[in-house]
C-alpha cells in the first residue's frame, strides 16, 4: 500500500550574501588605505569589541556612504526571514530610514589574530570583506587531518545557533580571496566567531557595523 507523506521543515533563520562592485565600495576602501598608512591618527576601536586583534578603528568619513549601501539589503534581509519575531516587527514597523547605522570599524586581522564567539548590539550587523589574502585550500590543509570538520576551521567565518532539537550547530563561510567585496548580514544577536589563518603575513581587512532602529520615528 502507498502512502503519502507530507514534509514539515522548521524555519530557522540564516544570513545574506552579497558582492558589491569595486565603484561602490571605492570610497570605504579610500579611508581604510588612509587608516592603515598611519594607524596612530585613526580611533580605536579595541575597547568596544571582542577580538584578539591589535589594529581595530573606527570609520568615519565613509559612514554615510556604506549606510546608504547597506540599508536596501538590511530591509531585503528583513522582509526574507519575517517569521522571525525580531524582523516581522521589523517588516511592519520599519522602513529604510528609520535604520540607523550606530558603529562601523575596521578590523586589520594579522596571521595568529582571531574574534571569540560572540554577538553585537542592535537588530542588524554585517561584514564586508575587503582584503583576503589567503585561499581557503591552503588554510584548510596547514592543519590537515583526516577529520572534515576540524579543516572548515581554520580562518573560517563561523555561525553557532541551535536546532529544533537544542542541539548547538557551527555553520563555517570559507571567507578567503573570492569573498573580497561581499557583503555578510546577519542578525545582532546571532553568535558568530572569526577562526585564525596561518598563510599569509599580510592583514584580512574586514568592515563590521551594527544597524539599530530610530526610536524617535514611528
Amino acid at each position: 500500500m502507498s502512502r503519502s507523506y507530507e514534509w514539515k521543515q522548521f524555519d530557522n533563520i540564516g544570513c545574506i550574501l552579497y558582492k558589491f562592485t569595486d565603484e561602490e565600495l571605492a570610497p570605504l576602501r579610500k579611508e581604510v588605505a588612509e587608516i592603515q598608512a598611519d594607524f596612530t591618527k585613526a580611533e580605536t576601536w579595541n575597547h568596544q569589541l571582542a577580538g584578539h586583534i591589535k589594529h581595530e578603528y573606527a570609520i568615519i568619513k565613509s559612514k554615510d556612504h556604506v549606510e546608504k549601501l547597506v540599508k536596501p539589503l538590511a530591509k531585503h534581509f528583513s522582509d526574507q526571514f519575517k517569521y522571525y519575531s525580531d524582523f516581522n516587527i521589523m517588516s511592519k514597523k520599519m522602513t529604510e530610514r528609520k535604520l540607523i547605522l550606530d558603529n562601523l570599524w575596521v578590523n586589520y586581522q594579522k596571521k595568529h589574530e582571531f574574534n571569540p564567539v560572540h554577538s553585537h548590539h542592535g537588530v542588524l550587523s554585517f561584514v564586508i570583506w575587503l582584503q583576503m589574502p589567503f585561499s581557503f585550500e591552503a588554510e584548510s590543509n596547514y592543519f590537515k587531518t583526516t577529520i572534515k570538520s576540524d579543516n572548515e576551521r581554520t580562518s573560517t567565518f563561523n555561525f553557532y545557533y541551535t536546532n529544533s532539537l537544542g542541539d548547538i550547530m557551527n555553520t563555517p563561510i570559507p571567507a578567503d580571496k573570492t569573498y573580497e567585496n561581499t557583503i555578510c548580514i546577519i542578525p545582532a544577536r546571532m553568535k558568530h566567531a572569526v577562526y585564525p589563518f596561518y598563510t599569509s603575513d599580510d592583514y584580512r581587512i574586514s568592515v563590521s557595523g551594527n544597524f539599530h532602529i530610530d526610536p524617535m520615528q514611528s
